[in-house]
């Protein structure tokens, strides 16, 4: 798997180490940095994707710290990283208050004027749109299950889905410059400043 060319175009500019990525998953996000010969952090909730990471790293001859761990209690410093990236994560967490409690421990452990890049799932998600548009008509708006099917194993998860206004509005309230904001492929991308 190939990192998100978001996430490479990022890497090329003023990116600060250490990096974090929050929601790693098998950490291909990282592998830019890597590169760049960055020492590079992963936090995934998942232990099992914590193994495939170190797997999927040791292949590329590459080693970033990992650990399990939740978005709302990061256990790391503070100031303590030069770069957050999270990709697809921060929307698995439907109460806004968990939401924005993990956004404010991002903001914790990322050092002064350092920069950061998330991105969530949006109701344009092609995967999704349909269910977006009929949550406009429930009580849990822009909430939707998504079913998941992994090795013949059925899951249904949880997804709060973000407008772009609403992602600048809760990146401000954490006390975030936002720089920019923007939709691809369904995804709405923030760049954000400490």
């Amino acid at each position: 798997m190939k990192p998100c060319p978001e996430v490479v175009e990022f890497s090329k500019s003023e990116v600060k180490g250490p990096v974090l990525d929050i929601g790693c998953g098998n950490c291909r996000n990282l592998i830019p940095f890597l590169e760049k010969g960055e020492r590079c952090f992963g936090l995934d909730f998942s232990e099992k994707m914590i193994e495939i990471a170190r797997k999927f790293l040791k292949r590329r001859d590459f080693e970033a710290r990992l650990k399990v761990g939740d978005m709302t209690e990061l256990p790391f410093e503070n100031d303590s990283m030069g770069t957050v990236i999270s990709n697809s994560a921060l929307h698995c967490l439907t109460k806004r208050e968990d939401r924005l409690k993990a956004l404010f421990e991002m903001k914790r452990v990322l050092k002064k004027n350092s920069m950061m890049l998330v991105s969530v799932w949006s109701p344009y998600h092609k995967k999704i749109f349909w269910k977006a548009l009929l949550s406009l008509f429930t009580k849990n708006r822009l909430e939707v299950w998504v079913d998941w099917d992994y090795h013949g194993e059925k899951y249904s998860r949880s997804y709060y889905l973000y407008t772009k206004k609403k992602v600048r509005e809760d990146m401000k309230f954490a006390g975030f410059s936002v720089e920019k904001v923007w939709l691809s492929k369904g995804n709405v991308w923030v760049l954000a400043r400490r």
